[in-house]
This record gives C-alpha cells, sequence and structure tokens, in this order.
C-alpha cells in the first residue's frame, strides 16, 4: 500500500500515523485481524517531525506550530543550530539486573522478530 508504518525494533509490532496496529508477527493469519482491530493493541498518537536526522515527538495538547511561533527557542531548528545532520546508529552495553534479564528470557514473543528466529 506504500503506507509508512512505525515498527516497535522488539517484537515488530507495526502502527500507522494514528497509532492503530496493522501488524503482530507473532501471530497467524486467523488471529491476527480480529487483534489488529481490538483497540488495545493500538498506541496513543503524537505529532512529529524528521529534522536533521533526528524524530521529534511533540507531546503536549497545545498546538506546536502556535507555541512556536510565541517561543521560537523550542523548535528544533533553534536546538540544533550549528550542526550538520546528526544521524547515527550506536550500541552501548547497559548493566541492568536479573529482573531485566529475566523479563527479556521469559518473553518469547519478541525472538523470532528481534533474533530473526534464531
Amino acid at each position: 500500500s506504500g503506507e509508512r508504518l512505525l515498527e516497535c525494533a522488539y517484537h515488530g509490532w507495526r502502527f500507522s500515523n494514528d497509532g492503530k496496529c496493522q501488524e503482530i508477527p507473532q501471530l497467524t493469519e486467523d488471529l491476527k485481524e480480529s487483534a489488529v482491530a481490538n483497540p488495545k493493541c493500538h498506541v496513543k498518537s503524537y505529532t512529529t517531525m524528521d529534522h536533521k536526522g533526528i524524530i521529534w515527538a511533540w507531546l503536549w495538547k497545545e498546538d506546536p506550530v502556535e507555541l512556536t511561533l510565541k517561543d521560537p527557542t523550542i523548535t528544533p531548528e533553534y536546538m540544533m543550530d550549528g550542526l550538520k545532520t546528526v544521524a547515527s546508529s550506536y550500541t552501548r552495553d547497559l548493566p541492568y539486573g536479573w529482573d531485566t534479564l529475566t523479563e527479556n528470557l521469559i518473553d518469547p514473543a519478541h525472538v523470532p522478530f528481534a533474533h530473526h528466529n534464531l
């Protein structure tokens, strides 16, 4: 369809720009249709923009255009003045407790997507 979707990097669920779930890769075709239609599978949608390789999200109720006209220091352009495109990919090790590891290990739904069916 050419529609751009937001994809969860952990489980692979895909969402349209209005927050409605469009894809749950772990489900069989017979369950998928009813699951993606369930509002419990949807997420809240926010105004976003891509600027200099960074996705900016507007999390407040106020109209972002109206507010940025009043205060230009809250615009991405102001915050990133003088920077070149800063998009990058990096990995870092983070310490975490046994409870986080356990939660990860007992969540088999992420394995086919995040670990490429390992």
